[in-house]
């Protein structure tokens, strides 16, 4: 089975919410491991809506299944590809992988997921 999930997410947002002005909604979200990360970029309001993008294709490519954003955590790998571990495997189906891709530019941040199997 593949399944395919997109998500186009306004920067704007999270520029004005940053993770100082608005930490319950970031810890509601995101893991401690992906708040680090986006916090110590330059301009974390893009590290933030990418993964919010990123953590919304995934759950549309996993498709009408109870998983949270916080199940889902996008990490990136030694060489900087992204990709997604999710903390509750059973939302995935049986010899399957998800895979990523995400971009950003000036004020939109893109992602596509897609289950795939292994």
């Amino acid at each position: 089975m593949y399944s395919v999930g997109i998500d186009v997410q306004d920067i704007k947002p999270f520029r004005e919410k940053p993770y100082a002005a608005a930490k319950r909604f970031h810890e509601r979200i995101f893991t401690a491991g992906e708040i680090e990360s986006c916090a110590s970029r330059a301009d974390a309001a893009d590290g933030f809506a990418a993964r919010f993008a990123a953590k919304e294709a995934v759950m549309k490519a996993l498709g009408p299944k109870r998983i949270f954003p916080k199940d889902i955590e996008i990490s990136k790998d030694p060489d900087g590809r992204p990709f997604v571990t999710l903390r509750r495997k059973s939302v995935l189906p049986e010899n399957h992988a998800v895979s990523i891709s995400i971009s950003h530019t000036g004020d939109v941040a893109a992602a596509v997921a897609i289950v795939h199997p292994l």
